[in-house]
């Protein structure tokens, strides 16, 4: 479905359109995307990009609760600032480390004990 912007005049080749998705386990459950995409994108695409979002949710989930992004007070933007910068940091650094080690623990042969003797 596509439908006139507020946003602004359109623009040549850009449409506003809307996703609806309705829940497999719940037909009565439905969930709307707004989408802004070049004109003639397949469904398929945009459908693929939608989906795209539950990834992203889990990943700021998780770090609300494994690095504490989500608790911070507000007083000065300087503390703020570094809070919200080191968070995604540790994050990713938490999420590498546990990434490698399931490998490591799925390997077979001496490279899953002993770490020495591989290449730097």
């Amino acid at each position: 479905m596509v439908w006139p912007s507020d946003a602004g005049p359109a623009r040549r080749g850009w449409q506003h359109l809307l996703l609806a998705r309705r829940s497999i386990s719940d037909p009565s459950d439905l969930a709307y995307f707004a989408v802004h995409a070049r004109e003639g994108t397949a469904l398929s695409a945009i459908v693929n990009v939608a989906g795209m979002r539950w990834g992203v949710e889990d990943c700021f989930e998780t770090a609300k609760s494994d690095c504490g992004l989500g608790h911070y007070e507000v007083r000065h933007w300087e503390p703020w600032h570094r809070h919200i910068a080191l968070d995604p940091a540790a994050f990713a650094f938490l999420s590498i480390t546990a990434t490698r080690t399931a490998r490591l623990k799925r390997s077979d042969g001496p490279a899953a004990t002993d770490l020495s003797s591989q290449p730097p």
